[in-house]
């Protein structure tokens, strides 16, 4: 301990812990403010300087200026000063002078304050502030009843009264002993009083010894003891007399007065009580350990809780650095201990909390939680006030906690996997039983066709989960290299999604709405990750809108601070790349997903993004969906939200960087769109297994003019080309089709199975599906029933 800090009374251990109580309980009674030297801002206040002035706690956070401050004050004023400059620069060049002031403040909140300001040993400027409201108001009664002093004193209680000393006895008392004492003023004066056997046994020897000797010795006295009354009230009375001057002729007497004290005496016991809880709070707590140490980081207090924590007695750690008292202990521990004092010497401000690791004296490591304040005397830091709790069963429990957490999603990705291969093996193990029992060559194809969809299952969820597993490949890193543009996009994906989600027929309808705004040209993320991540969140619209209902997709620019929480990906992002103020600043998309549906609640909100967790029925779901639209959006660098509330719908919200930081864009002219497509008779029919294959037939006929639907139903009179799946339909059903319709044009997209009885008339297309393709579908539609025999490869 430095010489300061041994030397001042007021920075002795005791009451350094006397302060200690203070911060914990915030009671000062006085409020300050600390101003640098030099620029003159406020560096350091507490809480009752903000309270007495009404102060926003931000505000004075912000470090203003005096002059900022004296503004401020100025204004909570109630007779402030007509002009507010002349007053600041008033305030302004006392506060640069040498020397203290003292000022008095009447407040519009009716508060009156007595404020002095004095500098500090490093050139601060300290200014206190104390609430004299009810002194004031007391000094104004006492000035508005001047006049009635005199009656006043009869019916106060406190009394005075004269005792001659040379016969012992009182011989003047006031009348308003009967407010003190309960008794008459006749009942003191005369040879036969004996007011001592009112006074409480246990203090009558000490009165009667003090007065006697007073008396006998014409000397002051000061008492304090308690009274019985008649009623059998007891009461405290301070008794405080001198030796009158003796003038000639006169005997020599004593003048005293009597005061009732009872308040101050029973509230000294119940701060006394205060005191006594506090401390055996503070010392009987057992996870937290309450300690004091100075600079150098040697204790000098600390609680008796350590025995219990730490199996110390605390006498045997003063004196220790802290942390350093075990001789096993880790340098590399305690660093951040180093950090946060040496931090706080140099701001002379509290740091945040921080962990370390202890040692028991067994040896055992301890891994606490620590909050310390820095001890500011004289503009310097001279010690530290600081709790260590004890979180090591804590983290514990949070590490068991994550461990059966991640067991719970291992057991759940194994059950829904193995279900989800289960039922796609089934049919295969069928077909391939079915094939050794009875091989006839007419059946072969069918049962070959089964198998190829159960393995064309089992390919799509491997990609999911591939896709989902990726975060580190070299694929998932080029996400945030490959640039995507905003209005081919949409103009894309908008047809796709409206396809994907459009009901059947019979069953209530779903409307696709675009609510385009003002989003950057481009967006840092592969088009079609993006594509596949927007369409899981199409589905999941569509599954929960059981009623119909309309799915609004929103495109616009991100917030500017969406990318404060996002984490940079080391795989995905350039050395140097969003650091700092960059990432404050980047630029972004987002893109907003909302429905009408069912909505979420918290227990479901919280497992959204779990891989293999699903709310619907068993086999409808992989429970991959959510899992894979973070998974693409985290590793494009950007951040999924989910909004949603029980029976009030959902929106998704995802941002992802974008590559500049201006142009807007806006789709092409639908109804420009729709006039191309009047140049059919009629419309095209696309009914594929696969909802995203077929929106992208239909997307490649639109932009040849054709207006197509999505229906695995039959067609309708005004359908003229169907495009189907082969798989799907047998030869002996499209041949009844095309007996009925003579004028449908049928396409089927691949290749033409050994199944015999297939129609002639069928355009078979077992090659790309490109432009080309697209065309030929258009060129059978306009001859309106003319049959193409040719087989394009």
């Amino acid at each position: 301990m430095n010489d300061a800090v041994r030397h001042d009374p007021a920075l002795r251990p005791e009451a350094v812990s006397a302060e200690l109580e203070r911060l914990i309980l915030d009671t000062a009674d006085e409020g300050f403010c600390l101003f640098s030297a030099g620029d003159s801002r406020l560096i350091a206040f507490n809480q009752r300087f903000v309270d007495i002035f009404g102060f926003d706690p931000e505000w004075v956070n912000a470090e203003p200026t005096v002059e900022a401050v004296t503004e401020a004050i100025w204004e909570r004023q109630q007779n402030r000063p007509p002009d507010r400059a002349e007053y600041v620069q008033r305030v302004l060049k006392r506060h640069d002078a040498p020397g203290g002031r003292e000022m008095e403040l009447e407040l519009r909140s009716g508060r009156f304050v007595v404020g002095r300001t004095q500098a500090a040993r490093g050139g601060e400027r300290l200014y206190t502030f104390r609430d004299v409201t009810s002194e004031r108001r007391i000094l104004e009664q006492l000035q508005a009843e001047r006049e009635r002093l005199a009656s006043l004193v009869e019916h106060a209680p406190v009394a005075m009264y004269i005792i001659n000393c040379t016969t012992g006895m009182t011989t003047q008392v006031s009348r308003s002993i009967r407010n003190v004492s309960g008794q008459e003023a006749e009942s003191f004066i005369g040879p036969s009083v004996d007011w001592e056997r009112h006074v409480h046994p246990e203090d009558r020897p000490l009165v009667r010894r003090t007065i006697a000797g007073a008396i006998a010795g014409q000397h002051f006295y000061d008492i304090d003891y308690r009274y019985v009354r008649p009623d059998g009230t007891v009461r405290w009375l301070r008794d405080t007399a001198g030796p009158l001057p003796v003038a000639e002729g006169m005997e020599p007497q004593i003048a005293g007065v009597v005061m009732d004290i009872t308040r101050q005496k029973t509230a000294e016991e119940e701060l006394r009580q205060s005191e006594r809880r506090f401390r055996e709070l503070i010392e009987g707590v057992s996870d937290f350990i309450f300690y004091e140490h100075d600079v150098d980081r040697r204790l000098t207090y600390v609680s008796p809780s350590v025995e219990r924590m730490l199996g110390y007695r605390a006498e045997e750690l003063l004196g220790h650095r802290f942390g350093e008292f075990h001789p096993d202990h880790v340098a590399a521990d305690l660093a951040r201990a180093h950090e946060s004092v040496a931090a706080a010497i140099e701001t002379k401000r509290r740091q945040p909390q921080y962990e370390v690791v202890l040692r028991r004296k067994s040896g055992e490591p301890v891994l606490c939680e620590i909050m310390e304040y820095p001890v500011v005397a004289h503009g310097e830091v001279t010690g530290f006030h600081g709790v260590a709790r004890d979180i090591t069963d804590l983290r514990d429990m949070q590490q068991r906690l994550r461990e059966r957490e991640r067991l719970a999603i291992l057991g759940t990705f194994a059950g829904g996997l193995a279900h989800d291969l289960n039922n796609l093996l089934l049919p295969i193990r069928a077909g391939l039983d079915v094939l050794e029992r009875d091989p006839d060559p007419s059946k072969v194809a069918d049962r070959v066709n089964s198998i190829r969809r159960a393995t064309d299952h089992i390919a799509e969820l491997t990609k999911n989960l591939l896709m989902w597993t990726r975060h580190e490949s070299s694929q998932t890193a080029a996400l945030s290299t490959t640039a995507t543009e905003i209005r081919p996009w949409l103009e894309e994906a908008l047809p796709f999604y409206r396809d994907a989600v459009r009901a059947p027929e019979g069953e209530p309808a779903i409307d696709v709405r675009l609510d385009l705004r003002h989003p950057p040209a481009q967006a840092k993320i592969d088009g079609g990750l993006l594509k596949q991540a927007i369409l899981n969140l199409f589905l999941n619209a569509r599954d929960a809108m059981t009623s119909g209902g309309l799915i609004t997709l929103t495109v616009d620019r991100s917030p500017p601070s969406w990318a404060d929480s996002v984490e940079p990906l080391s795989a995905a992002a350039s050395p140097g790349e969003y650091d700092g103020a960059e990432r404050a600043a980047l630029p972004g998309v987002r893109f907003v997903v909302t429905d009408e549906g069912c909505g979420m609640d918290e227990s479901v909100l919280r497992r959204a993004f779990d891989p293999f967790f699903s709310t619907k029925a068993r086999g409808k779901s992989t429970g991959l969906g959510l899992a894979l639209v973070g998974s693409i959006v985290r590793s494009a660098q950007g951040q999924v939200q989910i909004r949603s509330r029980l029976g009030q719908g959902t929106s998704i919200i995802l941002d992802v960087p974008a590559v500049d930081r201006s142009g807007a864009v806006a789709l092409r002219d639908e109804a420009a769109e729709g006039r191309r497509g009047m140049a059919l008779p009629g419309r095209v029919i696309i009914g594929l297994r696969d909802p995203r294959v077929a929106a992208f037939v239909r997307t490649g006929l639109a932009a040849l003019g054709a207006a197509a639907r999505i229906d695995n139903g039959e067609p309708e009179p005004d359908d003229v080309v169907w495009v189907l799946d082969p798989a799907l339909r047998g030869p002996e059903y499209l041949s009844r089709i095309l007996e009925s319709r003579g004028d449908l044009a049928v396409v089927a997209l691949g290749p033409r199975d050994d199944r015999p009885g297939w129609p002639e008339a069928i355009l078979w297309l077992d090659g790309p599906v490109d432009a080309s393709a697209f065309r030929r579908i258009v060129d059978s539609a306009a001859r309106q029933g003319s049959r193409v025999k040719d087989r394009v490869e």
